[in-house]
This record gives structure tokens, C-alpha cells and sequence, in this order.
């Protein structure tokens, strides 16, 4: 068995086949206890049961903590009714589980996920990008770190096989894994038999592409950051998620579209996204194109990638010196809900003071006018297309009324910079109201 790479507590996805069963009897000889961790997916009635039941039943053989997990009952009738992969759909519900259970906070936060994927998955894998012309990341095949720890990824089954048997143990089969419906029965079934038989040694040739794969696609990743770090401004922001912002200027570095295939990639783009993403820079500005589980939009000099649109309008933060104070106020308001004001001093001030006298904050409105220093109005929507307000900010953007009309607008700089504070919010400015907040009641 491969060397255990950390003395951590060990969470081991075992679904009751060889393989899995395998791996916790070798870990036992190693003197590793881990947790178990099974998924009873209910796709072979009561087969599945049976499966859950010998893991139940090995748990309480070796003295060992259970976890044990089932999909709701009409999960299957619903994938297929939507045309999911059950298999697929199957490894995301694993897996999702798996990281829950072991994330900072999860109930087995300083565990390592292990699973029992050998040669011939790897091999399996890394073919299976390649005829569905996958990127390249996933063209590096499956990986074992300090999260997820495969030790069996340079064994073949055959060993698996030969040590199962010497230790007489007892393990379930998985009569699905005999179907050629799915992809990979498919090529582990029917093709695989035909390439070992033409070109014996195909399995490690497969090993040793993944790894070198790998190894460059770690050293693209390294240059992409290196060489757009200039040109990508991004942030994590509590409510837009994560934020990235590439300007227009990376389009002319050398190997730049290379670069920024692989920024999309990491973003989460798969083939057909990467791929409209290459082309992204001959979108008129506003359009938008998806990205991963984001979109990014097409902006001026720029195109910015948004991990999460919110459905409500957007946050707006900003500051302003009072003429009647000598604080700055720091105003945090949330469209459509009440104020919330943290003073410069440590003592926060009570805007409802002043939401009560009819104060509030509204996305804009097609039509809205704003009346400007000197006492002549503009429409919103122009203002905000000089100061180079773009979408998606520009679909929400937040006006400032007085008993339901429009007297302010902030803005951003006029040198159109992004001033961002990491978590702060999705863009910060300094605000130059014209808004006097003493009223006459």
C-alpha cells in the first residue's frame, strides 16, 4: 500500500466492492483506523441494501465509526426523469458528501478522503478525456494529494485481485459494472480486453502521459498566473462570490490566449465554455457567456467573471464626510431593506433615524433623473455610462431617494479604476453626494 502520507484520521469511501473492502483490510494491516464511509444510492434495489449491510456489518467486525448515507427515495426517478447520468450524478453526491464531512467545520474536519482507484481507473480516465476531447487538467487523470489520497493508482487490479484472494475476503459485486450503457463498463469491458491484446503495457503508458501532463499543466498554470497577474484583478466578495476582472491588455502579451484558457479553465469552464471563451473578446459589450458554475461578461476594457449573480439588487458601500460631523461614515446598505451605518467612531450611529424620515436607497429605474451640483438633472442611466458603470453592477445600481425621489446617485471614480477591499464588497468609492441628510421636518 502506498506510504500514508500524513498521520491524519482517514475517511474511507468504501462502497462494498473488491477494491474498497480491499483497501480497508490492508489498511487494518497497517495499523490505520479509518472512519467508513458508504452511499447507498438505492440504484439496485436490494442489492444496494445488501451492499450497505456488509459495510454495516465490517464496521462492527473491526470496532470502526460508520457513516452511513442514503439518497432520498425518489432521487433516481428524478434524475432520469431530468436525463442525468446516474453514474456521474452518483460520484457528485459522493463526493459532495465526502468534502461536507471533511471541511473545516464538517464533522471530521482534520480527516484525508481516501478511495481505492488503481492503475487500470487511471488508465480508464485519462482515455476517456481524450476521446471526449477534455482539457487538459482532466486529461491529467485522477489525483492523489493531501486532501484525497489514492494509494493504489500505480496498482493493477490483478494485485488487488491476488491479495483478495490470499485473504480470503469477503466483498460484494456490483452487477452494474457488467453493463456496457455506461462509458467507462464500456471501455473497461469491450476495449480494454482488445488494447491489452495489440499493446501490452497500455495501462502504465497511460500512467506515465497523466503524469506528464500534469507536471505541465502545473507549469502553464504557474505561467498563466505569473505572466496575467497585471492584467487580473480579483477579489472574494460576500455576495457576488468570487470576482475577476482581465483587462484588455492581456489580449496583446505573448502565449496571452493560452494564458487565459487556462484562467477560464480554473474558473471551471469545460471544453464548449473554454472554447466560446477564446472568442469572448469579439462580444459587443453587455453580452455575457457561461463559465464554470459564473458567467463572464463582456465589459469595455475588460472581461469580468462573477462566480454568483444575486437576485436582488446589489450592495452598495460607500463613504462620505458630513458637513454638520467630522467623521466619515461608512454606509452599508442593502437595496430594498433598512440602513445599517458604522461610524468612524467606535460607537455605531442609528440610520433608521433617517430611513424614518423617508430616506432609502432603490435600484434605478429607466427614466430616473438626478439633479447634479449647479442644479441641472441627468438621466441615470447616461450617467452611468459615463463613469463606465458596466453590467451586471449597472442592472442594480442604487440611487438615493427622499420620500420616493431620485436626489443621488454614487458613483465611481472618474478614472475608472476598481477600488476594491477584499470582502468588503463588489466595488467601493468614495461618495460625493450632493445629498443633504438635515431635514426640515
Amino acid at each position: 500500500m502506498g506510504e500514508w502520507p500524513l498521520r491524519r484520521s482517514v475517511l474511507l469511501s468504501i462502497s462494498g466492492g473488491r477494491d474498497s473492502v480491499t483497501l480497508l483490510h490492508a489498511m487494518l494491516e497497517a495499523g490505520i483506523r479509518p472512519v467508513l464511509f458508504h452511499c447507498n444510492y438505492m440504484l439496485r434495489e436490494e442489492d444496494s441494501n445488501q451492499d450497505a449491510l456488509l459495510v454495516s456489518e465490517l464496521a462492527a467486525q473491526h470496532g470502526l465509526m460508520l457513516e452511513l448515507l442514503s439518497v432520498p427515495k425518489d432521487w433516481k426517478k428524478e434524475l432520469q426523469r431530468q436525463g442525468g447520468n446516474l453514474q456521474d450524478a452518483a460520484r457528485r453526491f459522493r463526493y459532495h458528501a465526502l468534502r461536507e464531512l471533511s471541511a473545516p467545520g464538517g464533522k471530521y474536519a482534520s480527516a484525508i478522503v481516501a478511495t481505492a482507484h488503481h492503475a487500470m481507473d487511471q488508465a480508464e480516465t485519462v482515455l476517456l478525456a481524450l476521446l471526449k476531447g477534455r482539457n487538459l487538467h482532466r486529461l491529467s487523470g485522477l489525483q492523489s494529494n493531501r486532501e484525497l489520497w489514492r494509494p493504489w493508482l500505480e496498482l493493477m487490479p490483478s494485485v488487488l485481485e491476488a491479495y483478495a484472494q490470499d485473504k480470503a475476503i469477503r466483498f460484494r459485486h456490483d452487477a452494474s459494472n457488467d453493463s456496457t450503457a455506461y462509458d467507462r463498463n464500456y471501455l473497461r469491458n469491450l476495449v480494454a480486453p482488445l488494447l491489452e491484446a495489440r499493446f501490452p503495457g497500455w495501462v502504465q503508458s497511460c500512467q506515465r502521459a497523466s503524469s506528464q501532463i500534469k507536471e505541465s499543466h502545473a507549469l502553464v498554470a504557474e505561467y498563466s498566473k505569473r505572466n496575467l497577474d497585471p492584467y487580473a484583478i480579483s477579489i472574494q466578495d460576500p455576495y457576488w462570490g468570487y470576482v475577476l476582472r482581465l483587462s484588455q491588455e492581456s489580449r496583446d502579451i505573448e502565449y496571452g490566449s493560452v494564458y487565459a484558457r487556462n484562467l477560464w479553465r480554473s474558473m471551471g469552464a469545460n471544453y464548449t465554455q473554454e472554447n466560446c471563451l477564446a472568442q469572448a473578446w469579439d462580444l459587443s459589450v453587455g453580452k455575457t457567456l457561461p463559465c464554470g458554475k459564473g458567467q463572464v461578461f463582456r465589459q469595455r476594457n475588460a472581461l469580468c467573471y462573477f462566480e454568483g449573480i444575486p437576485t436582488e439588487a446589489n450592495w452598495l458601500q460607500a463613504s462620505k464626510s458630513q458637513e454638520f460631523h467630522s467623521e466619515v461614515w461608512k454606509v452599508y446598505a442593502k437595496l430594498g431593506h433598512q440602513f445599517t451605518v458604522h461610524s468612524g467612531f467606535e460607537a455605531a450611529s442609528d440610520w433608521s433615524f433617517w430611513v424614518a424620515r423617508g430616506w432609502n436607497l432603490r435600484p434605478w429605474k429607466p427614466g430616473d433623473r438626478c439633479t447634479l451640483p449647479g442644479g441641472h438633472s441627468k438621466l441615470v442611466s447616461d450617467l452611468l455610462q459615463e463613469n463606465r458603470v458596466e453590467r451586471p453592477f449597472k442592472d442594480t445600481w442604487p440611487v438615493i431617494c427622499n420620500r420616493g425621489i431620485v436626489v443621488g446617485c454614487p458613483l465611481p471614480s472618474r478614472n475608472n479604476r476598481w477600488e476594491m477591499e477584499e470582502g468588503d464588497g463588489a466595488l467601493e468609492w468614495e461618495w460625493k453626494a450632493v445629498v443633504n441628510y438635515v431635514t426640515n421636518e
